[in-house]
């Protein structure tokens, strides 16, 4: 189950004796009774009783209250705790499925007990509240619904067999169950190991929270990475537009780019003839968008023949273009004047933003 309750909890020893020499048994038999070395004036009263058994409850053979450990007044109406009350008025049985009774009991004595308090302090309050306000509402009382505290333990019959006593403990097993009672560890007997499980619950629910945090921190970098690896791939086209393929790659590997000299190279420089005179007779967004439609298609014909010439820059209405470089080439001249006869077709189909327009003009060096 979620609350890691087991259904039966019953704990059988087996003894066997590993000598079956009787001298052996007669030694054990011989050693004095632990008893007589204790001081048999030491004795404890009901009231301490109740100290050092906080939670422990007390019941006759008509399941009538007797006496009850301290600590239960807290969670408990002391109404509901006066001698002679119905034990059925104040707990209800959870474990074992048996009617609440002495001869049932008696019969599961070696079971364990859980019991659930049927009312708490605050349902009292609560209920006193709304007799006197006379407004209290269906949905007000489960607002003001109180947590009820359940037991865990063992019934025992004491000596007379006409009483049981139940030694339990608060079932609890974490500082947050423990805050929702308003409890602390010290209301726990120090010989109660309930102490020691919500301790050992608690740090394994902190270690499950760290690593359930460690689990989302790493799929956090996980997505980061992936981040990481997309803008790096961004990034790396972008070098590709901008600079020559093989300087790019070098780049991207982390290689180190040194200045060079070449012997030959040709350079073409395009732009738009009377550019200047152009502009006071048109809109911004007109020259714009020519430009960028003429600049794009001289971009598709340098991808077109990338291997070969490579784009420098733009600057305003001027286009360079260099070829035979960084990759030397013989023909480095004659795939200029390939792209320059291109452009001429090319900037034929762009729209002039004012007829007659001439839209490009070439120069090679």
């Amino acid at each position: 189950m979620a609350t890691g309750e087991r259904t039966e909890e019953h704990v059988i020893f087996l003894i066997k004796t590993l000598d079956q020499n009787r001298d052996a048994g007669s030694e054990i038999i011989n050693v004095d009774p632990i008893s007589e070395n204790l001081d048999q004036s030491l004795k404890m009263n009901a009231s301490e009783f109740c100290i050092a058994l906080p939670y422990h409850v007390i019941i006759d053979e008509h399941c009538r209250l007797v006496q009850t450990g301290r600590e239960l007044a807290n969670h408990i109406p002391k109404e509901l705790l006066a001698v002679g009350t119905p034990i059925m008025r104040i707990f209800e049985v959870n474990r074992p499925q048996i009617p609440f009774d002495f001869d049932n009991i008696c019969n599961f004595i070696n079971a364990v007990f859980v019991l659930q308090v049927r009312t708490s302090p605050t349902d009292m309050r609560n209920q006193r509240e709304q007799e006197e306000s006379g407004a209290g509402t269906a949905a007000t009382a489960a607002f003001h619904h109180g947590h009820h505290l359940k037991l865990k333990g063992q019934m025992m019959l004491l000596s007379d067999s006409k009483s049981l006593i139940y030694i339990c403990s608060p079932y609890v097993t974490s500082i947050p169950e423990l805050m929702q009672f308003g409890m602390r560890l010290t209301a726990m007997p120090l010989h109660d190991a309930t102490r020691d499980l919500i301790l050992l619950n608690q740090q394994r629910l902190t270690d499950v929270e760290v690593n359930l945090q460690l689990e989302a921190n790493n799929e956090q970098l996980e997505a980061m990475a992936k981040d990481l690896e997309a803008e790096k791939h961004k990034t790396d086209l972008i070098l590709r537009d901008m600079l020559p393929l093989s300087v790019a790659n070098q780049l991207m590997n982390g290689e180190h780019i040194e200045a060079c000299e070449y012997d030959q190279a040709t350079v073409m420089f395009t732009d738009v003839p009377n550019f200047q005179s152009i502009l006071p007779h048109s809109q911004p967004k007109d020259i714009v968008q020519m430009l960028n439609e003429l600049f794009h298609r001289f971009d598709r014909l340098v991808v077109m023949h990338k291997a070969w010439v490579y784009k420098v820059e733009t600057v305003g209405d001027s286009y360079m273009t260099v070829g035979g470089i960084p990759d030397q080439i013989a023909e480095h001249a004659e795939m200029i004047c390939h792209v320059a006869i291109g452009r001429v077709f090319a900037a034929y189909g762009c729209t002039p933003p004012t007829p007659p327009f001439n839209f490009a003009e070439q120069n090679l060096h």
